[in-house]
């Protein structure tokens, strides 16, 4: 475990994560060109680790050995998912964040000592993901009905 990678990757306080995510975000548009060569809309969900989505979340990181700033889960915005946000929005690519939507539900979202959803947390997610489409217009409003 490296006690400060979440700090470090959300932040993006070092050149070494800032030319990782440059990587990254080459694949992202080459993938996202990708699919709109042979036909489909692509759109990107940004998925947020639990450690910046809520408080409730940060004591399960430190058990494992992270070591969480106070106050982590309110940054806003977050610099990596704005990073990411920005860039595939300037590549034309549509992007659904799911970070407002879980910050704003009060229900437990997440496994312990997890970084994956709980039953809970999958529906809050689609659920945002199904409202996300509507907004984009790839699905006709009032499906989730």
């Amino acid at each position: 475990v490296v006690p400060d990678y979440y700090e470090r990757l959300y932040l993006l306080d070092n050149d070494r994560e800032e030319r990782k995510l440059a990587s990254f975000l080459d694949y992202l548009a080459w993938f996202g060109e990708e699919i709109r060569r042979v036909g489909p809309t692509p759109v990107f969900i940004l998925i947020p680790d639990a450690v910046v989505v809520g408080k409730t979340y940060r004591s399960d990181f430190e058990k494992i050995g992270f070591q969480i700033p106070s106050a982590f889960d309110e940054i806003t915005p977050v610099p990596l998912v704005q990073t990411v946000r920005q860039f595939l929005l300037r590549k034309g690519l549509a992007c659904i964040d799911l970070l407002p939507t879980l910050r704003q539900s009060e229900k437990n979202l997440y496994i312990p000592l997890d970084m994956h959803f709980n039953s809970v947390g999958q529906e809050e997610a689609g659920r945002a993901v199904l409202d996300g489409l509507e907004e984009l217009g790839l699905v006709p409003t009032g499906t989730g009905d």
